[in-house]
């Protein structure tokens, strides 16, 4: 790294040495002897966790329609109730409670509330 050169004929001494001892360079890549037992062990807990996801994703999904499903329900049942506790109103209405007037306004109202539904 002088001026000199010194260094780099240093360097390139070094490699014309190596290059004449050596004319092939090969690696070896060897495995680990529990290599084979742990790429097994290592695949079933993959498959084992593959598994798993694709039983709570059928579960969510199960849990989705199950939620949706009584969602639905309820509201039919609730519509039904209303519907039921509206037919008693006027049913009780007609058969003569209160005074005339105001229930006859009422029940007007409330066939009207009853054929919107």
């Amino acid at each position: 790294f002088g001026g000199d050169g010194s260094g780099d004929e240093h360097i390139s001494a070094s490699k014309t040495h190596t290059a004449e001892t050596t004319s092939t360079t090969t690696m070896v890549f060897t495995f680990p002897s529990n290599f084979e037992a742990r790429a097994k062990q290592s695949r079933r807990k993959d498959d084992v966790r593959q598994s798993i996801l694709s039983a709570m994703d059928v579960f969510v999904r199960a849990l989705k329609v199950f939620v949706a499903f009584g969602l639905i329900l309820s509201l039919a049942i609730l519509s039904v109730a209303s519907i039921l506790a509206m037919v008693a109103a006027l049913i009780a209405m007609s058969r003569g409670g209160g005074d005339g007037r105001s229930r006859s306004a009422l029940m007007r109202r409330m066939r009207s509330a009853f054929f919107t539904l």
